[in-house]
């Protein structure tokens, strides 16, 4: 059992290197292999094309026997607008097929590469207690979850933003980890701002995969082998959500939800958004949590450009820009923080900000606020005493 784990470790390694390394794959092979043949096309309002894609056709599923596409296939007719949520949505794909946003050329050259755009900066860690030598590139404000047994799925509303993202910045983001003690392994969705890769500030539902702490494994979206589509769901990956706006009553939410559970008889991690499967990620890509997760982390995060110790830090905003003790319709929120088991789960938590003088997070119980729930943020390097 430990043998063929490590192979399929290896294997899952091993192809993600050779596949999207700059020595193997051209920008313009890459958009060959990332953009799949659609039947039909048709512009947004931002400028992006939404391509119409067959089920079989997407890249984890190419190299699957049609069997086992058709049965991914079947599951596609379902439709969901998002309802009254974040998403933003004006037209639809037909039976069938699936919506994927079309990756552009200048989207890859703008950040600097096929490598930097389908991965994350690395290295990336999650660990913000870890010690800072001479920069830092990365803030957190995030709350981590363990249990007394490990959990198979959690689920949440996020609320939507849209943070200033400086010059000297890579992205802001929102999201949660499914991860483990090690966090060698992780699960991520959420919404970011990520100008370099949209060339805009608008904020966009994204998924993310690593098996290996972001080195040579996983991957944004549907840009490498792993995350399966698997509905033809209207909030496409990398499409603009709608975002609150500050003092608004109308908080708008991205309702996540990640659960362990079973596609044609073989276990998987299913994402689910406004209550209707998304897609999923095959438990095959993993080892430590292929079976289930002992740490979850819902936050924060923001990437910039490396500053040394005592400079001022980049000002980029996390989630709305405003600290966490302004509460509600001023500061983002997590809120409806839910954990499954197979079992009674004892769960403990820990809160960490790397800078509280930048960025920072509060966790507390309400139930009239849906249960547990997070307030967090901050301006980044528009605070006075926010340095690196």
């Amino acid at each position: 059992m430990l043998y063929i784990c490590v192979l399929r470790l290896f294997l899952v390694t091993f192809l993600s290197i050779y596949a999207f390394s700059d020595d193997n794959m051209s920008v313009d092979e890459f958009l060959n292999y990332v953009n799949p043949p659609a039947i039909h096309r048709y512009q947004k309002e931002d400028g992006g094309i939404i391509l119409c894609v067959r089920f079989q056709d997407q890249l984890t599923l190419r190299s699957q026997t049609s069997q086992n596409a058709h049965k991914v296939e079947r599951r596609g007719f379902f439709k969901q607008n998002g309802g009254g949520g974040a998403g933003n949505v004006s037209h639809s794909c037909p039976p069938g097929t699936f919506s994927l946003r079309e990756v552009k050329k200048e989207d890859v050259l703008r950040v600097g590469g096929v490598e930097k755009y389908i991965k994350k900066p690395s290295p990336e860690t999650i660990d913000i207690l870890a010690e800072y030598e001479n920069t830092r590139s990365h803030e957190y404000a995030v709350v981590e979850f363990t249990f007394d047994t490990p959990v198979i799925g959690t689920s949440a509303y996020n609320s939507v933003w849209k943070p200033h993202v400086a010059e000297d910045a890579h992205y802001s983001l929102s999201q949660v980890w499914v991860t483990e003690e090690n966090r060698l392994e992780t699960i991520e969705a959420g919404w970011h701002v990520d100008p370099q890769r949209y060339g805009d500030d608008d904020p966009r539902f994204f998924v993310y995969w690593t098996a290996d702490r972001y080195l040579n494994t996983g991957c944004y979206n549907t840009y490498c082998s792993g995350f399966v589509v698997a509905n033809n769901f209207l909030i496409n990956f990398g499409v603009p959500l709608k975002s609150t706006k500050l003092f608004d009553s109308s908080q708008y939410e991205l309702p996540i939800t990640i659960r362990l559970s079973e596609i044609d008889g073989e276990p998987a991690w299913l994402l689910e958004v406004y209550g209707t499967l998304v897609g999923y990620w095959p438990s095959s890509l993993f080892r430590f949590i292929s079976q289930s997760s002992s740490l979850i982390i819902y936050g924060g995060e923001v990437s910039y450009s490396a500053k040394k110790k005592g400079e001022s830090l980049s000002k980029t905003e996390m989630g709305s820009g405003r600290f966490p003790a302004e509460g509600w319709r001023s500061s983002a929120h997590i809120r409806q923080i839910q954990f499954f088991g197979t079992n009674s789960i004892k769960v403990d938590k820990y809160i960490m900000a790397s800078n509280t003088n930048c960025y920072d997070i509060v966790v507390a119980q309400d139930y009239g606020f849906g249960g547990l729930y997070a307030f967090y943020g901050g301006p980044g390097g528009g605070s006075q005493n926010c340095r690196a």
